[in-house]
């Protein structure tokens, strides 16, 4: 039967996706960007066939990304709104979801491997505007990365309106899990940096934050 057989590809896909839609990951206990025995990029030499191979990555990403935007340039005006989600091909999304999960190692493999993970944060940040199917598997290591990059020494104003294109997707928290403690003690320090409070679209995302969780407030 092949409508069974269609269904039956239809939900192992979906099932696929959804595998992990949780932000509790071991990289947020500490010990990824900016957490405690972190390794600066600059102080990493990686050798010819890593860099062989992040190089490799950077070409799969920035071939995502064109394919995307091919996508979305195709895309009718009857179907360009972004209230419900667009197919996308099982293969796209697997190597998106192998590049997005590299993101935080991608910090401690040297100055080539930093260029490639602003490559995979940039596609996936794309993906989520463009509001392609499993964009919620495609933003979990990529919300922290950007908030630990906006309380850097060397952030910029233009990574915190990063992070307030994308400020949906912290909608997906859940503050009750404790696998996320490191994240929420990253977001509660939002509210005392200057790059937040100095911009609009910074205390916006506080707001934002206190609403989604109000024990936010006496922390």
């Amino acid at each position: 039967n092949m409508d069974a057989g269609e269904d039956g590809e239809e939900s192992k896909s979906q099932s696929q996706r959804a595998r992990r839609t949780s932000f509790g990951s071991s990289i947020m206990t500490g010990g990824g960007i900016n957490g405690p025995g972190a390794i600066a990029a600059q102080d990493i030499e990686p050798d010819a066939a890593s860099t062989e191979a992040l190089l490799f990555m950077r070409s799969c990403c920035l071939l995502t990304e064109s394919y995307l935007r091919g996508l979305v340039e195709r895309r009718s005006a009857a179907s360009s709104a972004t209230d419900r989600e667009h197919g996308i091909i099982d293969e796209t999304f697997q190597v998106a979801e192998l590049l997005h999960d590299a993101l935080f190692s991608l910090q401690s493999c040297g100055p080539v491997a930093v260029r490639v993970q602003s490559a995979v944060s940039t596609m996936c940040e794309y993906w989520w505007h463009a509001a392609f199917e499993g964009r919620e598997q495609l933003v979990t290591m990529l919300v922290p990365l950007l908030v630990a990059k906006t309380l850097d020494g060397a952030a910029a104003k233009s990574d915190v309106k990063r992070l307030y294109a994308i400020r949906s997707a912290l909608d997906l928290l859940d503050f009750a899990d404790p696998s996320i403690d490191y994240l929420r003690s990253l977001l509660l320090r939002t509210a005392s940096s200057p790059h937040y409070l100095r911009t609009v679209e910074g205390r916006r995302i506080i707001a934002h934050l206190f609403q989604l969780d109000a024990e936010l407030v006496p922390d």
